[in-house]
């Protein structure tokens, strides 16, 4: 089970958490710190290509990356919880764009829909 990781995280600007919760056999949560913050997905995951540290992102994103060599999997038996995303809209009728917006992705991100 982990309990601290000690290689530099590759965190958000101003990162407010400076855990990260795993689901493993319980769910944990992890102390991490880093020197290095950055400000897109793109570029954490570019960071870590290159060897500056760990990342915590999207499976979809690193696969190229994983396929690669230029990232290896790190803790494959405690995986990240799954991430939620919201669509907020200014009233409570969903315009047709952002109802086609959402069916998108739900089929690309394989995301199930939640009323809210």
């Amino acid at each position: 089970m982990p309990t601290k990781i000690d290689l530099d995280a590759l965190l958000p600007p101003l990162a407010a958490r400076t855990t990260w919760t795993f689901d493993g056999p319980e769910r944990i949560d992890v102390p991490v710190s880093g020197r290095y913050a950055v400000n897109s997905h793109r570029l954490q995951l570019e960071a870590a290509e290159r060897g500056l540290g760990i990342a915590r992102v999207f499976e979809r994103s690193a696969a190229p990356g994983l396929a690669a060599g230029r990232l290896v999997p790190v803790l494959p038996a405690w995986p990240s919880p799954p991430t939620r995303l919201q669509l907020v809209t200014p009233s409570p009728h969903h315009p047709a764009a952002a109802a086609a917006f959402a069916q998108i992705v739900q089929e690309v991100l394989g995301a199930r829909p939640v009323a809210g």
